[in-house]
């Protein structure tokens, strides 16, 4: 069968973090900003909700807010209010970072880059596990991204470096979470023909 092989990934065990003594969030209480980049579905908005939503970091998502000028005025009246956000979209391309990195140097705080590392294959299999095939839960479960949104993100990727500015450029390597019947259902083959 062709399609992509989950046996891959679970037999590379990997530290979650690179370098893994790196800080998620760090013990100074001054405000930051975050960038979350990668494939969509590589965990960035659960990354979020397990580390720095319980440090009380605003939650800046185009998904939820619908434009980029909406994700950063949020950004910008959350650092002014002296609060750390998260910039939680796929932030593809230098262009893209570079307004959140402007902002951040306007308001007087530090830029940092958390770098979600997977292949497009792996995300499109989470796309399509957390869409049709995740256990029931009390989650909401979610819409299928269209195949042509990793297709764009792959055509357009730049890696983010910190010469763009950024105090640190964090890379995460993917790791499953979840029970035993999650991962289960998450290491079946999943595909649809013509993507």
């Amino acid at each position: 069968m062709t399609g992509f092989d989950v046996g891959v990934v679970c037999s590379q065990a990997t530290d979650l973090l690179c370098p893994p003594t790196a800080d998620i969030v760090p013990a100074s209480s001054m405000p930051e900003l975050v960038l979350l980049a990668g494939f969509p579905c590589l965990g960035k908005s659960s990354f979020y909700c397990r580390h720095f939503a319980p440090a009380g970091y605003v939650h800046v998502n185009q998904d939820t807010l619908g434009t980029r000028p909406k994700c950063l005025k949020a950004a910008e009246e959350a650092l002014k209010a002296g609060k750390s956000c998260v910039i939680d979209n796929t932030n593809r391309d230098a262009t893209t970072r570079k307004l959140y990195i402007d902002l951040a140097k306007k308001v007087g705080v530090t830029a940092r880059c958390f770098l979600f590392e997977g292949s497009m294959d792996l995300a499109w299999h989470n796309n399509l596990y957390r869409a049709y095939n995740q256990p029931p839960s009390s989650e909401t479960r979610r819409d299928l991204i269209p195949y042509l949104a990793f297709i764009s993100f792959r055509d357009n990727y730049e890696e983010p470096k910190t010469s763009e500015g950024f105090s640190d450029v964090i890379k995460l390597n993917w790791v499953f979470e979840g029970d035993e019947e999650a991962r289960q259902r998450w290491s079946m083959w999943l595909q649809i023909d013509g993507k």
